[in-house]
């Protein structure tokens, strides 16, 4: 999942309007109320970010593609695209280095699967209700 703040040019005009007028803001440095006001009008057009006590946002995303990433995740499945378009559903064969290179969205360990079939069952089992659900806004 790509941060936008650092793929600024895949971000849509409306994001990218509101993160350039925040960006002003930024080069004195933003306080965590800013960044909390800054994430309600992201958050207005679709997309979200994380912010610490520094209030140094990161990890600028679509709010569906998080929420779903952070759903199979739990469920201790990965699913990438590959070359051809198609899905590629693993298990998380080492769930430390996995939360290690994804700290910016998980903050549990997956549960350990045997096998990446069991993880395209899991993947396949869930329901579409669920799917809808983490498609909205």
């Amino acid at each position: 999942m790509k941060d936008l703040f650092e793929y600024y040019e895949e971000q849509p005009q409306e994001l990218k309007e509101i993160c350039e007028r925040w960006q002003d803001r930024a080069v004195n440095g933003l306080d965590y109320n800013e960044c909390a006001d800054f994430l309600k009008e992201v958050q207005a057009v679709g997309y979200t970010f994380e912010y610490g006590l520094d209030a140094e946002p990161y990890g600028l995303v679509k709010i569906s593609e998080k929420k779903t990433f952070i759903y199979l995740a739990k469920l201790g499945v990965v699913v990438s695209t590959n070359e051809e378009g198609r899905r590629d559903v693993q298990r998380i064969d080492d769930p430390q280095s996995f939360r290690d290179d994804h700290e910016l969205f998980l903050d549990f360990t997956p549960p350990r699967l045997e096998s990446d079939q069991e993880a395209k069952e899991i993947y396949n089992s869930i329901p579409y209700s669920i799917w809808m659900q983490l498609q909205q806004k």
